[in-house]
């Protein structure tokens, strides 16, 4: 059996920064044409706020995972702010800051459900409001909702298996 492979934090940031744009691509490819089904995502601002916010919900996947790299994480998160500065006209409705507090409040209280046996809809919840930019964007159609929610909980595995993968070399 092979080893972990040895990076450092820029090459991985640079590695997850490619894979934060493939989720995000798959998923704007995949939920945009059911949601503007629905009405939703009629005009270039909405579908350009709608992208932004897809990417913000990957970084976070990948932050919650790589949470204990912070020499990871600063670097993606400022090739993240570069980008954000030099390609994105619309902006986010929060932070991304604002954001990661309010995906990680909803994904405690989503353990805690789990933990009690029940199905967790928090995060999915709070994503496709930031998703919409409509804080009481609960009402999709619920296969919508729900492969929005399997999209976002079959990530963390992916993210985890991949994270096992690497060593991280301080620098």
């Amino acid at each position: 059996m092979w080893g972990k492979q040895t990076v450092n934090a820029e090459e991985m940031s640079q590695t997850l920064w490619k894979m934060c744009g493939r989720f995000t691509d798959e998923f704007c490819t995949k939920f945009a044409p059911k949601l503007q089904a629905e009405g939703l995502l009629r005009d270039p601002a909405e579908q350009a706020a709608f992208a932004l916010e897809a990417v913000q919900l990957h970084i976070w996947l990948i932050s919650y995972v790589f949470t204990d790299d912070g020499s990871v994480l600063d670097a993606l998160h400022g090739t993240f702010a570069a980008w954000d500065a030099a390609n994105c006209q619309a902006r986010a409705s929060q932070t991304i800051a604002q954001r990661f507090a309010l995906y990680t409040k909803a994904t405690r209280g989503d353990l805690e459900v789990q933990a009690k046996g029940l199905t967790p809809t928090r995060l999915k919840d709070a994503a496709i409001q930031c998703l919409l930019n409509k804080p009481d964007a609960t009402t999709l159609d619920f296969m919508v909702a729900a492969e929005v929610g399997f999209h976002i909980w079959s990530t963390f595995p992916v993210l985890q298996k991949f994270r096992n993968q690497f060593k991280i070399r301080k620098t």
